[in-house]
């Protein structure tokens, strides 16, 4: 009976052992475990490309690639780079006059209207491109116009006295320097329109004066010897006075391109304080190009007016045909 018992507790033990030991492998870490890498993928045809991959962010949403959008093209015409100078003439009509202000002394009229002859008048102007279709002008013309009269009643005008149908030598010399920034206006942006308008933005000097003289009446009595006056100076009938005044000017500026060759512009300009200055402008021209040069038909006109509150005043208008020629540091090549 003892050896009996001896041999069940043996196999007992025996059987313990055996099932601690499987348990014992069951705990192992899988990660301790051999583990198999899978094959990598084959690689694709030679013929096949693979699809670009879309970025994605960092929460795993994928970014759409917006594409560049196209180059809006911005074309410059010929005159609209670099310098230009020009020089012109125009033969100049007027219809000038002067008038007794506010301020005179005299008690005698001083109204009269001047017949001047045509004259050719002079005109310069230089320009630089500020931008792409920007522009600084300066530009400067000068007029004048001798011509006779006879005064239509007794009359002061400046320091002389005439009588009522004394012959009168007559003569004007207008004067006047302007600074412009010509702005693009419209059409922005340019793409490739030929048509350009300008706004205007100047500031103008003005200068006008006026001379007059009866060459008829007598400086020498019947013996030769020179009339005096009652200071006893040689007596003269000449005089002379003159005004200017600076305003600023705003307008608009035209112009259309028919080709590189050919373009055709027009602009106006002007300003008037109330009671007091005034100017305006005008001009326009069909325009020729050949390498550097530029040859300009056209016409041009200038107004003015004085202060009516001075002694004595002026208000006038020059006008005539214009023919200039500029010379530009671009060449348009036919």
């Amino acid at each position: 009976m003892k050896n009996l018992l001896s041999g069940f507790l043996c196999v007992g033990l025996a059987l313990s052992g055996a099932a601690a030991a499987g348990r014992a492998q069951e705990a192992v870490p899988n990660s301790q475990a051999p583990q198999q890498t899978p094959p990598p993928p084959p690689p694709p045809p030679p013929s096949e490309t693979p699809a670009p991959q879309e970025p994605e962010s960092q929460t795993g949403i994928k970014k759409l690639t917006i594409p560049a959008l196209p180059r809006v093209p911005d074309v410059q015409m010929p005159g609209e780079k670099g310098i230009s100078i020009g020089i012109g003439a125009w033969p100049t009509g007027s219809q000038m006059e002067i008038l007794k202000g506010k301020a005179a002394s005299s008690s005698y009229p001083g109204d009269l209207t001047l017949h001047s002859n045509r004259k050719i008048g002079s005109a310069f102007d230089f320009t630089v491109a500020a931008g792409k279709h920007n522009q600084v002008h300066l530009s400067y013309f000068k007029a004048n116009g001798p011509g006779d009269t006879t005064a239509p009643e007794d009359m002061t005008i400046w320091t002389a006295n005439y009588n009522k149908g004394t012959l009168l030598s007559t003569n004007y010399r207008l004067q006047s320097f302007k600074a412009s920034f010509e702005y693009l206006t419209w059409p922005y942006p340019v793409k490739t329109s030929r048509f350009r308008l300008r706004s205007l933005w100047s500031i103008q000097y003005t200068g006008v004066r006026s001379s007059f003289d009866a060459p008829l009446l007598p400086t020498v009595d019947v013996n030769g010897n020179p009339i005096t006056d009652a200071s006893g100076n040689p007596v003269t009938y000449a005089t002379q006075g003159s005004h200017w005044f600076i305003l600023p000017e705003v307008g608009l500026s035209a112009q259309e391109y028919i080709s590189r060759t050919l373009n055709v512009e027009f602009s106006a300009s002007g300003f008037t304080i109330p009671h007091h200055q005034n100017t305006w402008s005008a001009d326009g021209s069909v325009n020729v190009r050949l390498g550097h040069y530029e040859l300009r038909l056209g016409a041009k006109a200038y107004h003015f007016r004085s202060s009516p509150q001075a002694d004595y005043w002026m208000r006038g208008t020059v006008y005539g045909p214009m023919v200039a020629l500029r010379w530009h540091s671009d060449e348009v090549k036919p």
